[in-house]
């Protein structure tokens, strides 16, 4: 299974960066799995085609009062350089 993570930091709360986070999920027409209080999964909706629904794992870390760090783990069945590369695509 495929797996590729990416961080990043946002000059924002962490409790505004969790209201992005679920505007950009809702966006996408993705559905959230599980949410914490500094974690949500979310899953692509499957459709026919030649890769599998990319699952990405997001923690948010307060670095400071106005400042959070992103951190995203994403992961997909299957195997190959097709399913490699949908994963990046959508965690980029």
């Amino acid at each position: 299974m495929p797996e590729y993570q990416d961080e990043f930091d946002l000059n924002l709360p962490l409790i505004d960066t969790l209201k992005g986070c679920h505007k950009a999920i809702e966006s996408l027409g993705w559905h959230i799995i599980k949410q914490g209080e500094k974690s949500i999964v979310c899953k692509e909706h499957f459709s026919f085609g030649f890769t599998w629904p990319t699952q990405i794992e997001i923690i948010l870390n307060s670095k400071s009062s106005n400042s959070t760090r992103v951190t995203l783990n994403g992961s997909i069945s299957g195997y190959g350089p097709v399913q490699s590369s949908h994963l990046r695509r959508q965690i980029a």
